[in-house]
């Protein structure tokens, strides 16, 4: 059996039927497939619904305004947290730790004095 088609026989590819010879049939063609969605250049998305000026513009105005809220909620917490003073922390450190050498070196006297 041959390649090639036969009158009736449908090309997938899209641009219609064409016997062997190269002519084109007449009887039995299938229209080229049509793709998905809106043809291109169509502008209706922007125009009506989701993507109209309005409801973009109110979308960005309400997020706007939820992260201003956010900022104004985030200073009102940071303004509750207590300041630290890390300088005191490490001074406190550095007395324990001198605090705890100055007995380690009591504890060795004593025992070096019992002996």
């Amino acid at each position: 059996m041959s390649n090639s088609m036969r009158l009736g026989d449908f090309d997938r590819s899209g641009s219609g039927n064409v016997d062997s010879a190269g002519s084109e049939k007449v009887l039995g063609t299938m229209p080229p497939k049509r793709k998905p969605g809106a043809p291109i250049g169509n502008a209706n998305a922007l125009k009506h619904g989701r993507y109209s000026k309005r409801i973009r513009a109110a979308r960005l105005a309400a997020l706007q305004a939820t992260v201003k809220e956010r900022e104004q909620q985030r200073s009102a917490w940071i303004a509750t947290v207590p300041q630290t003073d890390y300088n005191a922390i490490v001074d406190a450190l550095r007395a324990l730790r001198r605090s705890k050498e100055a007995a380690n070196v009591q504890l060795a006297e004593q025992f070096s004095d019992r002996d």
